[in-house]
């Protein structure tokens, strides 16, 4: 499958764990890449199966996220900041992962998802960039954490990257901020649905 093209952003349909990033991105490195990557190899195993009826991971949920990992440092610009939302069960094992592939979490977030009547905790970490001027807002849920990550660190013509895509929030914050998106999502209709919101909006902008 090809990339589709938004305008400058560019999307793909495919498994990270299958090397479909190398064809999404060719030469291209990220100047951020911000990503929600399965939590746990339950969420991973689900993923899996909204792909296709019965299909299972090729990776463990270790090899899942040691491949996530590589992928953030082969495909970013020397001192990009890359972030990750990530469950509190699983943040050691993200933190350590990226450790292995040198790049040590800098900074921590404490965010919340899920209903606001009852959010559940889970954390957003930086990693390989220490600079970034970044104002958390004191209720840290939900858009308003991918906003401000973003915004403190995004520059118009940045190109920025998610390799799990899912329901493009990076996608649409990137675009509003004037950069350029690169997503990867193995689930074809919530890529659907990013591909739709970049296409209405692609053409407001200068």
């Amino acid at each position: 499958m090809s990339a589709i093209a938004v305008g400058a952003h560019r999307l793909l349909c495919g498994d990270i764990t299958e090397g479909a990033i190398d064809q999404l991105m060719g030469p291209e490195r990220a100047d951020v890449i911000y990503s929600d990557p399965p939590w746990g190899p339950g969420n991973q195993q689900y993923w899996h199966t909204m792909r296709a009826r019965g299909s299972c991971p090729r990776t463990s949920w270790a090899e899942f996220l040691a491949t996530f990992c590589q992928v953030c440092v082969r495909y970013r610009t020397p001192n990009a900041p890359v972030f990750v939302e990530m469950g509190l069960r699983w943040e050691g094992e993200l933190v350590e992962a990226m450790a292995a592939v040198g790049l040590p979490r800098q900074r921590r977030f404490r965010t919340f998802y899920g209903s606001k009547q009852k959010p559940t905790e889970n954390v957003l970490s930086l990693f390989g960039h220490a600079d970034a001027d970044i104002a958390m807002p004191a209720v840290a849920h939900g858009e308003p954490v991918t906003r401000a990550a973003l915004g403190g660190v995004v520059r118009p013509g940045d190109l920025v990257l998610d390799p799990c895509t899912g329901l493009g929030m990076t996608a649409r914050i990137a675009h509003v901020l004037g950069a350029q998106f690169r997503g990867l999502e193995m689930n074809a209709t919530r890529l659907a649905r990013t591909e739709a919101w970049l296409r209405k909006r692609v053409d407001r902008l200068p």
